[in-house]
Parts: C-alpha cells; structure tokens; sequence
C-alpha cells in the first residue's frame, strides 16, 4: 500500500510547485493596511535568547520583558483597533543572523533581543520610542583592578582580549576604543552573551562592553567581575525594530505613547529585575552628574554583595545539614544491610549448594538437547535465507520499477514547462536545443517567453511612512538598479529567452527547475520586470525567501544566461544580457564575440541580498547569433579527465558558425560523443542557438 503512497507523494509535492507563486498569496496577511481592512493577521517576532528580557524558561515556556511588552503589543491593538492577531516567535542562535535577517523581512515583522536604538540603526531599521534606558559600561576579569584615569586605562587594557557580537553597539563602542585609545587591544568575536560571562569567569586579561541592567544580572547572579568608571556609553535606550518597508508605524506609536504604557512597563521591568532594579536604571538615565551615576552604581553593588553574601552563607549552611544528614542516614542503612546480608548468606549457603549440583546435572542434559537441535534449526534457517532473500530481491525489483515509472511521469511533467518549436520558430529564422539530462528528470531547462507592453510602464516610488525619530530610505532589494528608466512606446514586444542550470540534477535538480520556472514567469509576465539585471536580483530575492536560507543551512541555488531581444524599427535587434555566472556567446559579422556574467549565483550559499547584476547592451543584424548554455557541456570529462573546456567550445562555435543550426547542432553532439567517448555524463547539458 505503501508503494501508492510514494507515488502520491510525488505528485502532490510537484503539484504544490507548479502552484506555488499561489500558494505564497494565500498565505494569512502581514501588512497593517491589510489586517485593519480583513480584521485578522499575522506578525513575525525575531529573538536571541536573552535572560531577563526574552527567553525560554525551564517549562518550556516563553518569558521576560520584551516577550511580555509584545504579548501586551498584541492585546493592545486587538482591543483598540478590533482586530485579531497571529504571533509567531522566530528563534536566532546569536545575535548577527538576528539583525541580518531583518533588515530583510517581510512586512508584520518584529525584532527584539535588548536591541540599544543607536543612530545607524535607525538609518537602516524603523523603531518604537524607548521602553527602557540604556547605558553601557565596561566589564573586565577579576585580575585586573579598577583604574583611576585614563593614562591607567590605556596602560593597562592595551593589549587584552575584547570580546564582542557582530552587529552590536558593543562591537562599535569597542572598535572606537581600539582606534582612540588601545592600539594593540586584540578583539575576538562571540555569539552569545553566556560565552562573555564564561570565559572572563575562567580566563585573566578579558574585558567587554555591557548594559548596566546585564551587569547588574551578573552581579544577582553571583557572578565575579570588576567593572570600570571610565568610557560609559550613555544611549538613547532600548527599543523593539522592524524594517523600513514595513507599514505597523501606527499601531506602534499608538501602543508606546499611550499613558498606560508606562506604568506598565516599570511593572514588567521590576518583576524580572527586582523591585530596586528599575529605579536605579531611571536615575542613571535622568542623572547629568557622574559623580551621582557612580554612587548609585556603588550602592547597588554593595547591596549585591552583601546579598551574594548571605546567599553563600546560607549555601553553606545547608550543605553542611545535608552533609550530616547524609552520612547519619549511610550509616543507619549500612547497618540494616549488614544485618540483612548476614541472615541471608546463612540461608542462602545451604540452598546454594543443592542448587548448583541440580544445576550442573541439568545444564548437562540441556547441552545435548540443544545440539541436537541446533543442527535442525541450522539447516532450516539456511533453507529460510534462502527463500527470504529471493523474496526480497523481487521486492526491489518491484521496487525500482515503481519509482523509474513515477519519476517518468516527473519528466513528462517537467518536457511540458519547456518552450514547444513552434514558438521558437516564430520567434527566430533558425534555431537549434541540445538538451541532454544526466539522469530521467533534470537540473536545467531553457525558458521562453514573450512580452506585449500596450503603454509606457513606470515604477511607483516606495511610501515613507510617518516615524517620529530621523528619516531614511527604505530597504529595496534591487536598489542601484535603473528603477526610474521608461519602457518602449506603446506596441512594444520583448522575447525573453534563458538557459537556467540548477543546483543538483536528477530529482531535486527538477524540483529547483520548477521553482526557477514558475518565479521568471512571475517576474517577467505577472510584474512586467523587464531590465535582465533586476529580473535576475529578483529571481535571487524570491528563491532567497521561499526557501529559508537566511534561516537554514540550504544552499540551493542556479546560475542562469538571460537575454531580451527587441526588433527596432530600423531592422537591427537591441539584445540586453544578464547573467549569474554565465556568459554570452554571439556571432556578428563573423566574428565571435562574449560577455562575461556576474561571479554570483542566484541564491546558494552566497547569503548577501545585494548581488548588483549587470545588464549588457548589443546590437545585432540579420543574420548574427546568439548561443546560451549550461556548464554542463564545457564540464563534461574525458578518460583522461580533461573537461572540454571553454576555449574548445569557442573554437566549435567560431568554426561552425557558417553552418545552418540544425547542423551545427549535430556537430556539437559528434563533438561532444568523441570527446567524452565511454565516460558516464557527470552533469546536465543544455546548449541553445538561435539566428535572428
């Protein structure tokens, strides 16, 4: 029954991704805008653990500051907007992938973590008003003493390790003083907090810029640190961020500024930091002289280790009465064991020796018996094996005959999406697709498709949304990209044509086809993104996205030859190119020519967002050629392991340009056959001509 399962399977999941780009608008609505018309939504809240501030406790169960200033987020707009909201928690193991993701996340997204509200981060990310101040200090090992001046300071801290997290305000403070003060200071990167805590705890010479309400956490928790006067970074506060294109400015300004926020926030803050925590952080924060920033710092040090005190005390006093209590008890059930084991062994000898001559006479007998029958059962179980392993053998047969038929239907599926003849003849004078899969289904596939624009397109400029700290630009994906250029009058037509080699071959090679097929419709025919360069860091966006990779370890990628071909009034072709580590090869007047692609693939294990494709102009005449290719062909090996080679491609080109493609075709694939000769094809091939 099993075996209709896999097959089922299969044709749901490539079901799914022929309708994916429908999928993806179904999914529940994260926009304001949207959730104030339809009455429900979803946000996304972005976190690192942090103690105190959001985390994970022993149960299981989400707490702390932030974790209970988003939950009171959430009732607030569902009670005052009459709305109802769907929250998920998205877990980051640090803090870098944390920032980096959401500078990148779709609207109704939320990142939290103790985040300090510096202006750098308010030119890349939106943010609420302060919830809480902030103030950073540097923390140092135990060995080193607190200095007086700065002569000291940099006598002393010139040539320690500085611990930091990438993309923090710690790593900025931290940097600054290496440049002003501490030339030789050699800084080291962690991911979390709790490697800070336990490598000043066990290592001398370590030091680290952290937030006074940390501090005061380590210090609650016993933890032994000395921290310095000098070079305290006062800030704005702490704040809850999300992106620039993101439209919540209103809920979020309302909630933060309305009067009942504050009361309770102060609430939360002393629940999870003490009732004399919260205060303390107001008279840092609304304190101009240092002097009076010091002596509340001094004096809720010493409440600490008077507290630290009285805790080892108590710790000690309860080890020793259970130490006592311990050994009392081992005693008494020693007592009661000996007792036990005396009585016991005085029977247990008698009965012992009864038992082991019975035991002899009967194991004796038991021997004979069992050899006996072990030559039985020998002879049946090899005869057994025998017909198990035949049953099995068919079982695999059976087996692999069901998954060849389905992935079969797979490549029926997968021939239907590729561009029929006719359209390429109507499209071009002469034509030529060497398409050669390395297994049943493949990784590449070559993509078609004409464009009609009936008036002038012209790109909307992104909303600034209303913000109440400093303005800036939004994120945008294809920025540095021509977004303001005109397209062609009206009764313009492009063709768009493309080789596309997908990571992988076989299965999951087809399954990144149909994803990269399915997006370059999207792209181009649905959203009428019509410049190669911005379909390509679209294409790298939408892949980027739907499959996660800023959050998993996928890697899948695909690397593509893209053309638009425009005939001109004046009977020339205007050609624009793009490419993600593929060239362009063209013929003109004879002569060979090619443009080289970007270094970066679409998607993959390169993780920026950015990857600046360039768009290539030529003209051509009647008569010119272009040629468009996957690596497989240049990549296929010899007996001697030798690729053919790009330069040997070029040289088939330049000599055989003359030919009708039709012939050319053959004389790539008699090229191709004596070069490889009996070599198993280690790749997927696609090698397209067309003549204009």
């Amino acid at each position: 029954m099993y075996k209709k399962y896999t097959l089922f399977f299969l044709m749901c999941l490539v079901g799914s991704l022929l309708h994916l780009p429908n999928t993806l608008r179904a999914q529940v609505s994260t926009s304001w805008q949207d959730v104030k018309l339809s009455g429900q939504g979803k946000i996304v809240i972005y976190y690192n653990p942090i103690t105190h501030f959001i985390v994970k406790n022993s149960a299981g169960k989400m707490e702390g500051i932030e974790y209970e200033l988003m939950q009171e987020f959430v009732r607030f707009t569902e009670k005052n907007y009459g709305v109802k909201l769907k929250v998920e928690y998205r877990y980051f193991e640090s803090f870098a992938p944390l920032f980096d993701s959401i500078l990148v996340a779709p609207n109704g997204s939320f990142a939290v973590s103790s985040m300090s509200i510096t202006p750098r981060r308010l030119r890349q990310l939106k943010c609420s008003p302060p919830y809480m101040p902030d103030t950073e200090i540097i923390i140092n090992s135990q060995n080193v003493p607190i200095v007086k001046d700065s002569a000291e300071f940099v006598r002393r801290f010139n040539g320690m390790v500085a611990l930091v997290i990438r993309n923090t305000t710690y790593e900025y403070n931290m940097k600054k003083l290496k440049e002003t003060l501490l030339p030789n200071l050699k800084i080291e990167y962690v991911k979390e907090t709790k490697e800070i805590k336990k490598r000043m705890n066990n290592e001398p010479n370590i030091m680290a810029y952290t937030q006074v309400a940390r501090y005061l956490a380590f210090r609650q928790g016993g933890f032994l640190m000395n921290r310095q006067k000098l070079f305290q970074i006062k800030k704005v506060g702490r704040g809850v961020f999300f992106p620039k294109t993101s439209d919540w400015d209103e809920p979020v300004q309302v909630f933060f500024n309305d009067p009942s926020f504050k009361p309770f926030i102060n609430k939360v803050i002393r629940k999870y930091l003490g009732t004399n925590e919260q205060d303390i952080f107001w008279k840092l924060s609304n304190q101009n002289n240092p002097n009076q920033q010091e002596m509340a710092l001094l004096n809720k040090e010493k409440e600490l280790q008077f507290l630290e005190l009285r805790r080892q005390k108590n710790e000690i006093i309860a080890h020793n009465s259970m130490r006592n209590y311990l050994i009392a008890g081992f005693i008494i059930a020693i007592v009661i064991a000996l007792t036990f084991y005396y009585r016991f062994h005085i029977k247990k000898q008698t009965a012992e020796i009864l038992k082991q001559k019975n035991k002899e006479i009967s194991e004796q007998r038991g021997q004979l018996e069992k050899q006996t029958g072990a030559l039985k059962y020998i002879a049946e179980e090899l005869e057994n094996q025998r017909d198990t392993i035949e049953d099995k053998n068919k079982l695999l047969v059976h087996h692999n005959k069901k998954i060849t038929d389905s992935i079969r239907s797979a490549k029926a599926i997968q021939k239907a999406i590729l561009p029929l003849e006719d359209k390429l003849e109507a499209n071009f004078s002469e034509h030529f697709v060497f398409y050669k899969p390395k297994d049943i289904v493949s990784g590449d596939f070559y993509w078609l498709s004409d464009v009609n624009i009936d008036e002038k397109q012209e790109r909307g400029q992104q909303k600034t949304l209303k913000y109440s700290a400093p303005s800036a630009i939004p994120f945008d994906p294809l920025s540095g990209y021509s977004l303001s250029e005109e397209q062609a009058g009206e009764n313009a037509k492009y063709t768009f044509i493309a080789v596309v080699d997908c990571t992988g071959h076989g299965v999951p090679g087809a399954f990144m086809s149909m994803i990269g097929f399915a997006y370059l419709n999207q792209i181009v025919n649905e959203n009428h993104i019509l410049d190669p360069a911005e379909v390509l860091q679209t294409l790298h966006v939408e892949i980027h996205n739907s499959l996660k990779q800023a959050e998993t370890n996928n890697d899948e990628g695909m690397d593509v030859c893209l053309c638009r071909v425009e005939a001109l009034p004046n009977g020339e072709y205007e050609v624009k190119f793009a490419g993600a580590k593929r060239p362009l090869f063209y013929i003109t007047n004879g002569t060979l020519h090619e443009i080289r692609g970007n270094a970066a693939s679409i998607g993959g294990w390169q993780r920026q967002m950015q990857k600046n494709f360039k768009t290539n102009t030529i003209r051509l005449t009647k008569g010119d050629i272009l040629y468009l290719s996957s690596d497989g062909f240049i990549d296929t090996p010899n007996p001697e392991r030798k690729n053919f080679g790009t330069l040997q491609l070029k040289e088939l080109i330049k000599d055989n340009s003359h030919l009708p493609l039709k012939q050319q075709a053959n004389v790539f694939k008699e090229a191709l056959k004596a070069h490889q000769r009996d070599v198993d094809q280690r790749d997927d091939i696609t090698l397209v001509g067309v003549k204009f």
